[in-house]
């Protein structure tokens, strides 16, 4: 089952060379940390990416990351540790980042009505109890 689209925003973020200035900028093309809208939306693809974007948010604020640099970290598990050791971060730090990103982005979709109040329980149990491995595989659709 899917919980949130992570391997398509990676690899639209992959392919933009803005992205790629970005990071070796060092600065964020937006501010992780401010909260964006979250418009009830129309399909549940277009749920999937706000909840994904939202927890990423979520996710890279705690760490004090860009989103676009957290959402390349989370393409395989050596990207993870290289992130963590350039952030000066344990993985523990990012697993639990992840995990309270993907339950605020479930608790704010749950307050828009663009996810019942059941679904939004069952999403937060598999945001706390999927091991980190399976926990980002779900996020990247698989």
């Amino acid at each position: 089952a899917q919980f949130l689209p992570l391997d398509g925003i990676v690899a639209g973020l992959r392919g933009a060379d803005e992205l790629t200035e970005t990071l070796d900028r060092g600065a964020s093309s937006t501010d992780p940390c401010q909260p964006r809208p979250f418009p009830t939306p129309d399909t549940n693809e277009a749920l999937l990416e706000q909840l994904a974007l939202t927890a990423l948010d979520a996710a890279a604020c705690d760490l004090d990351v860009s989103r676009e640099e957290l959402a390349l970290a989370l393409a395989n598990e050596e990207e993870r540790r290289r992130f963590a050791d350039r952030n000066g971060v344990a993985d523990t730090d990012v697993e639990d980042a992840i995990r309270a990103g993907a339950i605020q982005a479930i608790d704010r979709a749950e307050r828009a009505d663009a996810v019942q109040p059941g679904a939004a329980i069952l999403l937060r149990a598999a945001a706390r109890t999927l091991p980190l491995d399976g926990l980002i595989h779900n996020l990247e659709g698989g």
